[in-house]
């Protein structure tokens, strides 16, 4: 599922791809998942570079990753839950999407 997320701040949380694991046994429920993404400005150029934070928004364990050259993050491997991602970089408002359900 790729999600398009605007908002009025310089730094933008773009093309959200939420990719859940396939199991082993197709029975078994699925229990982690990955988030790839790119992070963009307002003029939708790429920002390498930039912090990404991805924090479990039930027990409250965070993961951190940069962006990389072409703006894009990785984080897998997430337990399925509710989440919080925080990109920021220097020079740009920090942008926060909450409720990000993986």
């Amino acid at each position: 599922m790729k999600k398009r997320i605007n908002f009025p701040v310089r730094l933008v949380i773009s093309r959200l791809l939420l990719v859940a694991l396939t199991s082993a046994v197709p029975l078994q429920a699925q229990s982690t998942a990955t988030l790839k993404g790119t992070v963009t400005d307002q003029s939708d150029a790429v920002v390498p570079k930039a912090k990404v934070t991805v924090r479990n928004e039930g027990t409250g364990v965070q993961q951190e990753t940069q962006t990389d050259e072409a703006g894009e993050y990785l984080v897998a491997g997430l337990p399925v839950g509710p989440y919080r991602v925080e990109a920021s970089a220097p020079g740009f408002q920090t942008t926060v999407v909450t409720g990000l359900r993986l």
